[in-house]
């Protein structure tokens, strides 16, 4: 499988290696400044609300997780009561953005997403059209690029490894699924969300998993 690749550096994750011109990379890591300041200023939010969920034994270790579901090729165990209550969550930064991505994405999501993925984020406990955060960046061919996030209480069991070392680059690179090439490009990676790059802890190791992140981008016209 074709993979696409991301590099990581320090608290910012760069776009294209290949294929973004000078200017729409400026905008790219401005975009993802703006993300590590607002995640910043929301993370703690986040954190009470989870302490909380945990103090009412919402993340009790007692209660039975769903079993291992498929979300393309990897596969996690869900704590779907501890998921849907973090789910539109007042600290992630989508919940409640009025900006033109996010309004345009609640609308066209349930349209431009594979229809068994979102059967498998269904199960998972997650609405495809109410993402954590997601950014919107126009391209040259008159096409939008999603980037959208989604998180969730669970454990990562198998899957393709996010992240692998490039010597060429002396640094880590993020590694995304090529789900569909074409006619709407469309990728995917899973992964701890205390492996993102500028990430808060949010969740701490419990029995019943760990705060995970599903990104996924894709090409809309």
């Amino acid at each position: 499988m074709t993979t696409v690749e991301w590099i990581s550096s320090g608290r910012i994750t760069c776009a294209w290696l290949c294929c973004m011109t000078a200017f729409s990379l400026t905008c790219w890591i401005t975009t993802e400044q703006r993300w590590t300041r607002r995640s910043i200023l929301r993370s703690q939010e986040l954190m009470v609300g989870l302490q909380l969920l945990k103090s009412r034994n919402h993340l009790s270790a007692m209660r039975p997780r769903r079993p291992t579901i498929p979300l393309a090729d990897w596969r996690i165990a869900s704590d779907l009561e501890g998921s849907r209550a973090i789910q539109r969550h007042s600290a992630m930064p989508a919940t409640g953005c009025t900006c033109a991505g996010c309004q345009r994405w609640s609308q066209i999501a349930q349209h431009v997403l594979p229809t068994d993925l979102q059967g498998q984020l269904a199960r998972l406990g997650i609405q495809p059209e109410y993402p954590a955060d997601l950014y919107a960046m126009g391209r040259g061919d008159g096409s939008v690029e999603y980037r959208v996030i989604y998180q969730l209480v669970g454990r990562l069991l198998s899957g393709p490894a996010a992240w692998r070392e490039d010597a060429a680059l002396a640094a880590k690179v993020l590694t995304y699924q090529v789900l569909r090439p074409a006619p709407q490009y469309f990728a995917a990676v899973v992964l701890p969300h205390r492996e993102v790059p500028g990430a808060v802890p949010m969740l701490g190791e419990e029995d019943v998993g760990e705060l995970l992140q599903i990104e996924l981008r894709i090409h809309v016209p």
